[in-house]
């Protein structure tokens, strides 16, 4: 009888040539194409930076890297999101920046005082009709039932 041979395994196993392929697939596919030529353009005042890049095809991309790591759109000024959508073609300066910010400040406290105002009107506007329809009522010599 012959003994079998043992196979001698020179070389990785086939789980490291797998776990292997998947992050050579993941960064250089996936991952790579988005950060390669990505260049910094600036910073708003909730500390989410804006990049440029060139894309696989050839077009000038703009992306946002969000301070907090959930996105959310809402954070986004709104002097930011006109060169992110390709509406202007310059940055916007920390100066413009900072307009813009107190521009929206101003137009907050506008609002709330014009909504204190407008609430002030609804509750005279409310009395006034009351009492419009207790004179109705009074003129009709009709007592209400309590």
């Amino acid at each position: 009888m012959q003994k079998k041979k043992k196979k001698v395994f020179i070389g990785k196993k086939k789980n490291e040539k797998n776990f292997f392929f998947f992050f050579f697939f993941f960064f250089f596919f996936m991952g790579l194409d988005r950060f390669r030529n990505k260049t910094f353009i600036g910073e708003d005042l909730h500390l989410n930076r804006y990049y440029q890049f060139i894309d696989s095809e050839g077009k000038v991309r703009r992306d946002v890297d969000y301070f907090i790591r959930e996105p959310n759109p809402r954070t986004i000024p709104s002097i930011w999101n006109r060169w992110l959508a390709f509406r202007v073609s310059d940055p916007p300066t920390y100066e413009d920046v900072l307009k813009e910010d107190e521009r929206q400040r101003s137009i907050k406290e506008k609002a709330k005082i014009f909504e204190e105002e407008d609430l002030k009107l609804r509750v005279q506007e409310m009395e006034y009709k009351k009492q419009q329809q207790q004179e109705n009522l009074d003129n009709r010599n009709i007592i209400p039932k309590q």
